[in-house]
């Protein structure tokens, strides 16, 4: 069940995001760091249970879901929307220095307004 609802919903943003957001000349590495920290995170949130050998099956939850609910947080706020923006516009969203405040922020244009 969980597996299923993850791979529709938070797996694959760990994939595409990054692939997006980095400028040309960085993406290649940047997304090789970020699959890196993917899997290394993979692996320390399979062992971390065992580091609390006191919770039980609540405890597990409740903690998992207390980690989702702070990534939650941290996307709405540090992490634009980016569909249908071509990447050069994600790249000069990224350099303007503009702190996007929620998702909502980012103005999507058509590909006929971004060549005009």
């Amino acid at each position: 069940f969980f597996v299923f609802n993850f791979a529709i919903s938070w797996g694959p943003v760990c994939w595409i995001y990054p692939a997006e957001i980095f400028p040309l000349g960085v993406r290649a590495p940047a997304v090789a760091l970020s699959t890196a920290a993917n899997w290394a995170m993979g692996a320390v949130m399979t062992e971390v249970v065992k580091l609390f050998p006191h919770l039980n099956i609540n405890g597990v939850f409740f903690l998992f879901a207390g980690l989702c609910c702070i990534c939650g947080v941290f996307v709405y706020f540090f992490c634009p929307e980016t569909k249908g923006m071509m990447l050069e516009d994600i790249e000069a969203l990224f350099q303007s220095g503009k702190q996007p405040k929620s998702p909502a922020f980012v103005e999507i244009k058509s590909p006929q307004q971004s060549l005009a």
